[in-house]
Formats: C-alpha cells, sequence, structure tokens
C-alpha cells in the first residue's frame, strides 16, 4: 500500500553524504594511478623498452599497481556498503588502506637489502590490522541483530515498524478495480463507457475512504487536512454524519482528497500507526503456527497478522452468487464501515499497547483474595475497563477450577521443567507456590476466563521478569477458560485469555471432544482460488474457523497479486487414522517459486 518501493523512496543522511564525498575524493587520486600504470605498461611492452636497467622498476611499478587496484577496490566497496546502509564504512575502508599499504611497503623491502625485521614489522602490522577490521565486523554483526534467534526476531520486528506509509498506490488499485468490474461485467477494456470509468474510480478508492472515514469520525485528522476544503467543517458533517444525512464519503474524497491520503492529514501522534499498521509486511515475515512455538513468534504473528490489508478484505469484501470473493466493485456501505471501524480501533489500542508492554503498567491492585486449594493469598491485579462484578465472577470460579485442573497443571509444569532443564529440590506439587491473579477485560461477559502466575521454589533456574527477586526464580503463567487449562508458559510478558492464541488454543481444546457428526466437510482449496470440484476434508467447527482466517489471509495477497497459488496439506498420525495437522501456503509462481504465506495449525 505505499512500501513497496520503499527502498527507492529511503532518503540519503547527512552521514550518508559526507560518506559519498569523502569516498569519491579517494577516487580521484586512485583512478589517476590506475591510469598511469596502464599506460606504462602500454609504453614498456608496445615499445619494447624492457631493459635490464628498467627491470627493477617495471616491477615496483607491478607492486604499486596490484596495490592501488586493492585501494580502488576498497573505495568503491564503501560506496556499495553505504548504498545497502552497513556500518561502518570509513573506518573499515581506512584500516582495508593501511593493511594494504603496509603489506605494499614491506613487498618492496624484501627486494633491498635491508634487515629482516624491516619488512616483518610492516607485514605484522598488516596482519594485526586485518584482525581489527574482523573483530570490528563482528561487533557491528552483533549489535544489528545477527547472533540468537531472539535477537533477530527482535531486528524482524523493528524492521516491521520501520516500514513507512506513503500513500495509497491508488495507480495500483485503478487496475485491480478495473480487471474485477471487467471480470463482474463480462466486458474488454474497449467496451468500458464514460459510467463505467466513473463506477471504477469510485470502487478504486474505497480502501482509502473507508479507512479516511475512520480518521474522521476518530478526531485524528490535522490541521493541515481541514485546510484542504478551506477549514470549511459543514462538508465534514454533510459527508459524514449519516444520521443526518446519509450521503457517502467517497465523493468528498474523490473532490476534495484526490482519492488518497496523506501522512500529514493526520495528526503526529497517530501518524506512526500508519507505518505500523497500513504497510504490507514483507513475505518472510509471514509464516505462522498454531499453537505458536514461543513468546517471540507468538508476538512477531501479531505484528504481521493484524494489518490493514487483511483486515479490509475479511470485513469488507463481499461474495458473489457462486461464493467468488469481491473485494472492489461494490459501493461504500456505512454498515460495512461499523464493522470495520471497530476492528480498527482494537488495532489502534493493540498498537499503544505495544509501548507500554509489562504486566504491571495498566494493572489495578484490587487487594488479595485467598485460596483454599493453595491454602494462602494470592494478589489480585486487574486490568482497566474491568468492572467488580466479573471480578467477583472470576474469583468465586477459582478454587473449583484449581482443583479441577491441578493433575493436568501438574503434568504440564513438569513436562515444561523437563524441557528447560531445570531441576527441583522437593516435589513439583509442593514446589508450586502461584501468588498473583490477574484479570482481563471481557471479550464476553459470559466467558469466566483470568490468569495465574507462580513460582516454583527450588528450581534452579531464573526467568527475567519484574517479579524476579534478588534469588533466581522460575515464574510460570497459566491460562484458564471456563474452567479449562488453556495454557501454560515460562513467563515473558503479559499473557491475555483474549488475546488470539488464547482463543484459538481454547476452541481447538474444547474441540477435541466433539462426536465425528459434527464435524463439517471443508474444501481443502477455497473458491476463490478454483471454483471447480475439489478435495474436501472433515474439521471441527473450531479448526474450520481458524482454517478460514488463513485462508483469507492468502486470498488478501492473491487480491494484492503477492500470491497466484494455493497449497493444502494434511498430516495424518503415524497410524493415519489421526488428522494431526494442516498445513496452508499462498506461493508465488516465478523461475523459482516464493511461498509468501504460510500456516501450520495443529488439529
Amino acid at each position: 500500500m505505499g512500501n513497496n518501493k520503499k527502498k527507492k523512496k529511503e532518503k540519503l543522511t547527512p552521514a550518508d553524504v559526507t560518506r559519498y564525498i569523502f569516498l569519491g575524493i579517494c577516487l580521484i587520486p586512485e583512478g589517476v594511478v590506475l591510469v598511469t600504470f596502464i599506460c606504462s605498461l602500454v609504453y614498456f611492452y608496445t615499445g619494447n623498452n624492457i631493459s635490464e636497467a628498467n627491470r627493477n622498476d617495471i616491477v615496483r611499478m607491478y607492486d604499486l599497481g596490484i596495490s592501488d587496484i586493492l585501494f580502488l577496490s576498497t573505495t568503491i566497496g564503501g560506496m556499495v556498503r553505504t548504498a545497502k546502509k552497513k556500518k561502518p564504512v570509513l573506518l573499515t575502508g581506512l584500516l582495508m588502506k593501511i593493511a594494504i599499504f603496509c603489506v605494499f611497503i614491506g613487498v618492496l623491502l624484501t627486494k633491498e637489502d635491508v634487515p629482516h625485521s624491516a619488512y616483518y614489522t610492516f607485514f605484522g602490522l598488516a596482519i594485526f590490522i586485518f584482525a581489527m577490521i574482523v573483530l570490528i565486523f563482528k561487533c557491528a554483526g552483533r549489535s544489528l541483530g545477527t547472533s540468537g534467534d531472539a535477537v533477530r526476531s527482535e531486528r524482524q520486528r523493528n524492521n516491521n515498524l520501520q516500514l513507512k506509509f506513503h500513500g495509497f498506490d491508488m495507480e495500483s488499485l485503478r487496475k485491480k478495480a478495473t480487471e474485477e468490474y471487467l471480470y463482474l461485467k463480462s466486458k474488454t477494456p474497449e467496451q468500458l463507457g464514460g459510467e463505467d470509468k466513473k463506477l471504477i474510480e469510485e470502487y478504486a478508492a474505497n480502501e482509502v475512504t473507508y479507512f479516511i472515514t475512520w480518521l474522521v469520525t476518530r478526531g485524528y485528522t490535522s490541521a493541515y487536512f481541514k485546510k484542504r476544503f478551506n477549514n470549511d467543517m459543514t462538508l465534514i458533517e454533510k459527508h459524514f454524519d449519516k444520521d443526518k444525512w446519509g450521503s457517502s464519503p467517497t465523493t468528498f474524497v474523490k473532490t476534495y482528497l484526490k482519492n488518497n491520503l496523506r501522512k500529514s492529514d493526520v495528526v503526529p501522534s497517530v501518524q506512526p500507526f500508519l507505518d505500523w499498521y497500513l504497510t504490507i509486511p514483507d513475505s518472510k515475515a509471514l509464516s505462522f503456527t498454531h499453537p505458536a512455538k514461543n513468546m517471540i513468534l507468538r508476538r512477531e504473528a501479531d505484528i504481521n497478522r493484524n494489518k490493514y490489508v487483511f483486515d479490509y478484505y475479511r470485513y469488507v469484501t463481499q461474495r458473489d452468487e457462486k461464493g467468488i470473493p469481491v473485494k472492489f466493485c461494490h459501493a461504500f456501505s456505512w454498515g460495512t464501515f461499523e464493522k470495520l471501524a471497530k476492528v480498527l480501533d482494537e488495532r489502534y489500542k493493540t498498537f499503544l499497547d505495544t509501548g507500554n508492554e509489562g504486566r504491571g503498567n495498566t494493572s489495578l491492585d484490587k487487594g488479595k483474595h485467598y485460596s483454599k486449594t493453595y491454602d494462602k493469598e494470592l494478589s489480585v491485579q486487574v486490568k482497566k475497563d474491568v468492572d467488580d462484578a466479573y471480578v467477583s465472577k472470576c474469583l468465586n470460579s477459582f478454587d473449583g477450577t484449581e482443583e479441577l485442573i491441578h493433575d493436568e497443571l501438574i503434568q504440564k509444569i513438569e513436562s515444561l521443567l523437563e524441557l528447560d532443564r531445570v531441576s527441583l529440590d522437593r516435589d513439583i506439587k509442593e514446589a508450586l507456590n502461584p501468588f498473583v491473579i490477574e484479570i482481563f477485560p471481557p471479550k464476553d461477559e459470559e466467558v469466566i476466563a483470568y490468569t495465574v502466575t507462580a513460582d516454583v521454589t527450588g528450581a534452579h533456574k531464573g526467568m527475567a521478569d519484574r517479579y524476579t527477586d534478588v534469588e533466581p526464580r522460575v515464574i510460570l503463567c497459566w491460562v484458564i477458560k471456563n474452567n479449562v487449562l488453556v495454557n501454560v508458559y515460562p513467563l515473558i510478558g503479559s499473557f491475555s485469555p483474549w488475546d488470539f492464541e488464547e482463543e484459538y488454543s481454547y476452541k481447538r481444546k474444547i474441540s477435541k471432544g466433539r462426536k465425528r457428526e459434527e464435524y463439517i466437510e471443508t474444501r481443502t482449496v477455497p473458491i476463490a482460488f478454483s471454483d471447480q470440484n475439489t478435495e474436501y476434508i472433515a474439521l471441527t467447527p473450531e479448526v474450520k474457523e481458524l482454517k478460514d482466517y488463513y485462508d483469507n489471509m492468502v486470498e488478501a495477497l492473491m487480491k494484492e497479486q503477492m500470491v497466484d497459488q494455493y497449497a493444502f496439506e494434511a498430516c495424518y498420525t503415524p497410524d493415519k487414522q489421526t488428522l494431526s495437522k494442516i498445513i496452508i501456503k499462498g506461493i508465488k509462481q516465478g523461475e523459482t517459486p516464493e511461498i509468501v504465506i504460510s500456516a501450520e495449525i495443529e488439529v
């Protein structure tokens, strides 16, 4: 939507300009020496001017020419590294040239009648400098995140946040809307009349219009935005007050905004959200597993799945009578906007929360709760926007639930500690020491959901968290939902029972007890990729919902022309009797087919 040509649009920094100027100055004398070297070779060899008297001069000239070529290569390499935003450039280039110079002097001295120590000194100095260069590259690599999976993932996350929104790609939207219109109307481009082209222009502006409408109705537009229509606020009321006028914002977007959104149209505090939400993630980041294998992958998945390209397709795209998705060719709808706006509100809230990560930042202390199961008091921490009635429901269910899940909980903890190679001084049941119950705003008041945090006394491995004392402790968190143990984690950050992973883990878990007749026969290949007959697979309603979710993401990228082939694989247990997982892939065909998006779902 705005980041496809990010690298081309990236501006030079003052430091980059300084490097280019310095390296350009270096190129001049090095180029002159190279030309002189080539001309000298031509002179000596074409004129048969080689004699015993000047043979030594020719040898020295060779040494000088080779050294200059190495100097020149280093300078050009520095320019390439500057263009690729590699660091450090000037320091390593300077050290490289000093090392080459030392080797050159050392080689010259070997041809003279001087003590061995003279040229050994220069060779030794060159080796020392080369070692320093290697060390500098290693240190630079570490600082850029080249060691460790966690650091690599953090760098990828930062890269995603650094993508910049430069406006919607209206040329591309018009082209895609035209293609869809021609398909739906069974027309050729030559058959398009004026009314057709007017409709296509309005359809193409839908993605922009829905988002701008959200900005206007939430008060996120800037003073510059108002200047574009001469601060005439009656225009806003006329086009965006659906209850009073019932008009379409499309006319406003077309007339006054030229069917696009500028970053300056948005208040500065919301502009970073555009970079986070409106840009399309790199295909290398669109690999999902459910459940996520670790917390880092889970957070990475949330960053990349919560994008406008996916939400717009999911909540705005319609289906024709055959079930084929129609993304562009339908008019703006206030009913559709209300559905999408709730999602946009949630995405913006999530974006704001990412800047306030940590369990205590938005929690209120609600005192203590005595647990009969553990015979101790636990602290009660409640996130904001949770009423007291819901808190009471969670606390009243706590002890009965802990008795129900206790054996399963102990088994999961023992398995988790064994995987982490943590030894215990005592029995796990005695070592488990819960100390806080945390309650999050519910999405469904009828579902009782909360988390419990505990340490494992005597475990010889510490995990970073704000609860950790000077003495290292293992801290665990488990998620409870309607008396079901959803997940158990080593504690890194905050876990809401309403997170994407927890909701679907819960749904998948309760689906285990479904009878066979409750399974749903599901197309393996979505109709968007093939309206022909296809194979079917029987899935529980919960797993089908998850498959539909990821199918929707693949279809969204198909509409962006990033994907043109869908692949599905069903994996079974060794006895071939039970479905264990399904794998979904979106592929872009080419000389080397590329997997653009993939999802691996445990059943």
